[in-house]
């Protein structure tokens, strides 16, 4: 496909999916460091990839590629029966999902998850940009916003209004527990016709 596209300078995509099928412990792969099918295929692709552009150092098109794996979500998942049965009391279960976020999991791991909940695919421009010297992360030119910074103020709010996106997506914890201030950015972010949500 690489090829392709240089050849005719396209720009077609591709998926591929690949299930981590053990590589045998016999196998040249696997004494090379492969342990799976999926890391073997990874590396096919960086292989392919340099070696069209070591040849065609004057295309200009994308020669990367994403590599992603199914897991479960960042988020926790309510479950009330199961969680009171476990705290005992709803005042410990509703305590305990209050940091809905599942601190294992990296800033890409939610970032992703979000980009795909609001219905944007895996392969959309995604652009770490700043916001009153934060990051926040400006999908598809800044339509959406994401931030993911632990902690907001209206400064930090105000500049991501002022990027004029037509949607934004925060952390709810990111508050702090500040009612008025979140209320406000709901009025704020409304006035200025951007959807605005909190996970």
């Amino acid at each position: 496909m690489y090829e392709l596209n240089v050849k005719d300078q396209k720009s077609r995509k591709f998926i591929l999916v690949q299930l981590p099928e053990e590589c045998d412990e016999k196998s040249v792969a696997f004494i090379e460091g492969y342990k799976n099918i999926a890391e073997l295929g990874k590396e096919r692709i960086r292989r392919a990839s340099k070696k069209v552009s070591d040849e065609n150092s004057s295309y200009k098109g994308d020669l990367g590629f994403k590599s992603f794996k199914l897991s479960k979500s960042s988020f926790k998942i309510w479950n009330s029966e199961e969680d009171y049965e476990e705290s005992q009391t709803l005042e410990e279960s509703i305590r305990l999902y209050a940091d809905n976020i599942d601190m294992t999991r990296n800033t890409k791991d939610i970032l992703y998850e979000l980009v795909l909940k609001t219905g944007y695919p895996l392969t959309v421009p995604i652009e770490e940009v700043k916001a009153d010297k934060k990051i926040v992360y400006s999908i598809c030119n800044s339509q959406l916003i994401i931030c993911l910074e632990q902690k907001v103020d209206k400064k930090l709010l105000r500049a991501i209004v002022d990027m004029k996106p037509s949607e934004v997506i925060c952390l709810d914890n990111a508050f702090g527990g500040d009612d008025q201030l979140k209320t406000n950015t709901v009025l704020e972010m409304k006035s200025e016709k951007i959807v605005f949500k909190t996970v």
